[in-house]
C-alpha cells in the first residue's frame, strides 16, 4: 500500500514486532484475522498495538515507533475497508486513528492516518441519527451508524469532556486551526515549509469532508419535509452559531486564507514554468514533503471554497424556513455569510481575483456578482408612473441593460473601478453560460438567477452592449483577456443562430 510515494509493507513490521517480541508481538499477529471475538476483540488486539509499542522518547521518532502505528493503521483498514461485511471501528479506534493525524511528528503517520479517516467516512457515513430516520419518507434514502463518532464537540462545560475526548475539537479549536493553517501558508511563502503546515491542512481537510458529510444528507432531507430541526442541529450550524467564536471573523479568515493559497500555488506554477529550482524551500527535508505540500494545500483551498458554499445554502435554507415560520428563538441572529464574503471583497479588492477564480459554484457566482452590482447602480428617488418602464436590475439581464447605459456605467466605473467592472462582466457571463448549458440549473432555493427568463441571445446582444458601453466610458484602458474572451464568445454564438 502507498501513501504518496510511501509504501507501506504490513507484513515487514509485524515480522519487525515479532523479532522484538513481548505482548505486542502477539497483539499484531492476531490483528491479521477479522474473526477476533466480535467488535470488542477487535478493538482489544488493535489498541493493544498501541498500548504496547515502543515508547517516545524523545522529538525524533524511531523507526519501530512509526512501524508499530502504521501496523495499527493498517489493521483497522483490514478489519473494517477490504472485507465486503467489514465492521465499522468503535469510538476508541477512531480516537486513536485521529490522534495520530493530530499529534504525530511523521509525514508517513500523517497521510495513512488521514487516508484511513478519509475513506473510512465514505464507507462507513454518520448521518444515521433518530430525527433523520423519522423525518425521512422513505427509510433507505438514510444510511449511517446511530451515535457514530465525531471528531467535533459541542459541550458547555469544559468539565463534560472526558479523558479520551480530549482530542475533539470545539468551535474555538476550529477557528484556531483555520489562523494556524494561515500562519503555516505565510511562513512558506517566507520559503520554511514545516512538517506542522501538512498536518494542520490535512487536519483541515478532514474536518470539512465531516461537515460536508453531515449538511448534505439533512439539506435533501429539509427539500423534502421542511424540517429546519435537522438543519438547526447540523454541524456547519452549531458551528456557526456557537457563542465561542464570531462567525463573521471566522468567514473572513476563510475568505483570508483561501485567497493566500492561490497566490503561493501561482508562484510555484510560475517558478516551476522559469525553470527556478524551488530546492531551497525544502532544504533538510524529505523529498516526499515538498511534492505533497502543494497537493495538499491545492486541496484544502477546494475544501474551502466547498465551506464557503454550504455556509450559503445553510442560510438560504434558514430564509425559506423563516418564511414558513419554522424558526424559532433557538435559532441566533447573524449575518448572512454572502453579505460578509461580499463586503470583503468590495472594501478589500485584492481578494476579488483569487475568489473570482476560485469560486466554482455558477449559481452562487453570479448571484453574488449581481448583488455587487446592486450596491452601485443608482436608485430612482422618486418613482412615478413614468418610473415603471425603469431597468429591473434583480435580474441578470437588468443588470447588463444599467450597465449599458453610459450614465450608470460611468457612475459604477467611478466607483468601483474599470478593472473590477471587467472582472465581474467577464466571470457574471462565464457563469451564465454555464447554468444555461446546464437546465434545469441547480441553485439556491430562493436563488434570484433563473437563465430561462430571457434568451441566450438576447444575453450575448446585452453583453456585447455592456462592454462597448465599458469601452467608451474609458477609451485609454485596455480590456482584459478575459472579457475579451466573453466577447468574443457573445458575437460567436449570435453569428451561429442568426
Amino acid at each position: 500500500m502507498q501513501y504518496l510515494g510511501y509504501e507501506i509493507k504490513v507484513g515487514k513490521m509485524i515480522s519487525r514486532r515479532r523479532k522484538r517480541g513481548g505482548e505486542a508481538s502477539a497483539s499484531a499477529s492476531a490483528v491479521g484475522c477479522r474473526n477476533i471475538n466480535g467488535l470488542n476483540g477487535l478493538e482489544d488486539n488493535t489498541l493493544a498495538m498501541l498500548e504496547f509499542s515502543s515508547f517516545r522518547t524523545s522529538n525524533t521518532l524511531s523507526q519501530d515507533y512509526i512501524d508499530d502505528r502504521l501496523t495499527f493503521l493498517e489493521a483497522v483498514r483490514s478489519a473494517s475497508l477490504i472485507p465486503d461485511n467489514g465492521v465499522p471501528p468503535t469510538k476508541k479506534m477512531y480516537e486513536a486513528i485521529f490522534g495520530i493525524l493530530k499529534d504525530e511528528s511523521s509525514l508517513e503517520l500523517i497521510m495513512a492516518s488521514y487516508q484511513l479517516l478519509h475513506d473510512l467516512e465514505k464507507c462507513f457515513p454518520r448521518v444515521c441519527f433518530p430525527e433523520l430516520a423519522n423525518a425521512s419518507s422513505n427509510p433507505l434514502d438514510v444510511m449511517g451508524v446511530d451515535e457514530a463518532w465525531s471528531p467535533f464537540y459541542f459541550g458547555r462545560l469544559e468539565e463534560e469532556m472526558s479523558t479520551t475526548s480530549s482530542l475533539l475539537i470545539d468551535p474555538l479549536a476550529f477557528h484556531s486551526l483555520i489562523e494556524e493553517v494561515a500562519q503555516v501558508s505565510c511562513r512558506s511563502k517566507a520559503g520554511v515549509l514545516e512538517l506542522q503546515s501538512i498536518r494542520a491542512m490535512l487536519l483541515l481537510q478532514y474536518l470539512l469532508v465531516v461537515i460536508e458529510a453531515d449538511f448534505l444528507p439533512r439539506t435533501n432531507i429539509f427539500q423534502e419535509c421542511m424540517n429546519w430541526v435537522l438543519l438547526r442541529n447540523s454541524v456547519l450550524n452549531m458551528l456557526l452559531g456557537s457563542r465561542k467564536i464570531i462567525h463573521k471573523a471566522l468567514i473572513k479568515d476563510c475568505l483570508q486564507l483561501m485567497s493566500e493559497m492561490f497566490a503561493q500555488e501561482s508562484e510555484i506554477h510560475e517558478n516551476v514554468e522559469e525553470n527556478e529550482s524551488s530546492a531551497h524551500l525544502v532544504e533538510g527535508y524529505d523529498p516526499a514533503f515538498s511534492l505533497a505540500f502543494p497537493e495538499v494545500q491545492m486541496s484544502s483551498r477546494a475544501s474551502l471554497m466547498k465551506l464557503f458554499c454550504m455556509m450559503m445554502e445553510l442560510d438560504s435554507f434558514r430564509c425559506v424556513a423563516d418564511q414558513h415560520g419554522l424558526t424559532s428563538r433557538e435559532d441566533c441572529v447573524r449575518t448572512p455569510a454572502a453579505d460578509i464574503i461580499l463586503d470583503e471583497l468590495i472594501y478589500k479588492p485584492y481578494l476579488l481575483t483569487p475568489f473570482l477564480q476560485i469560486f466554482d459554484k455558477d449559481n452562487m457566482l453570479l448571484k453574488l456578482i449581481m448583488q455587487y452590482f446592486q450596491k452601485y447602480i443608482p436608485k430612482s428617488s422618486v418613482r412615478t408612473r413614468r418610473s415603471n418602464g425603469s431597468v429591473d436590475n434583480t435580474t441578470f439581464d437588468g443588470i447588463l441593460k444599467c450597465l449599458s447605459n453610459s450614465t450608470t456605467a460611468k457612475s459604477i466605473i467611478k466607483k468601483v473601478g474599470i478593472n473590477v467592472v471587467q472582472l465581474l462582466v467577464a466571470h457574471a457571463f462565464k457563469a451564465y453560460l454555464s447554468l444555461s448549458l446546464d437546465q434545469p440549473a441547480e441553485g439556491l432555493p430562493d436563488a434570484a438567477v433563473n437563465v430561462k427568463d430571457t434568451s441566450l441571445i438576447e444575453v450575448c446582444k446585452l453583453t456585447i452592449s455592456a462592454i462597448t458601453c465599458i469601452r467608451e466610458v474609458d477609451k485609454d484602458a485596455r480590456l482584459l483577456l478575459m472579457l475579451e474572451e466573453a466577447l468574443f464568445t457573445a458575437a460567436t454564438i449570435i453569428s451561429f443562430n442568426q
